[in-house]
């Protein structure tokens, strides 16, 4: 995180640095990441959520105080920690290059880069599948941030991280 960068972006990349320490250290078992990969969009999480949330996520990065704000919140924490149980975080991993280099469709890139809201999630996830199939890894930070988008709250946030996939994607197709 750069210095000028907003609390609210680097508690974020706190947060996903202590989930990845979390998974890494077996503090989070394998069946409870398997509980995580399993969790269904919108239901309600299951314990292991539940208690990441509460011991690793919310001392870096804080829940919203309105129960409408924090619903969503943890909806999309839910996206980043499934993510983040099927696919591994790796901070060299640029989202972008680690698809190009995997083969990942350019309709399908377009796809993740065009959507918003719940089909957001749904194409993040199925970006994150398609590497896992690959053996591949990549950077949750980039993926926290474009998830956590709030057009009210963090309007900086998704366009920057959108513009850098496509910037690493087809800068390393195109090499």
């Amino acid at each position: 995180m750069q210095p000028g960068e907003p609390r609210q972006k680097r508690d974020l990349g706190k947060a996903v640095a202590a989930v990845t320490k979390a998974f890494a250290s077996g503090r989070v078992g394998s069946g409870e990441r398997a509980e995580l990969r399993r969790m269904a969009p919108g239901a309600v999480p299951p314990a292991p959520f539940w208690h990441i949330m509460a011991r690793v996520v919310e001392p870096h990065h804080p829940a919203p105080r309105a129960e409408e704000a924090r619903t969503e919140w943890e909806k999309r924490w839910a996206i980043v920690l499934t993510g983040m149980a099927l696919l591994d975080h790796a901070s060299e991993r640029r989202p972008g290059r680690a698809l190009a280099e995997s083969g990942f469709h350019e309709l399908r890139l377009r796809r993740l880069l065009r959507a918003d809201g719940e089909r957001l999630g749904d194409e993040l996830l199925a970006a994150a599948r398609f590497l896992v199939a690959q053996g591949s890894s990549w950077d949750w930070q980039e993926g926290a941030r474009l998830i956590h988008y709030d057009p009210e709250r963090t309007p900086e946030w998704a366009d920057p991280v959108r513009r850098r996939i496509a910037r690493d994607y087809f800068g390393t197709v195109d090499e």
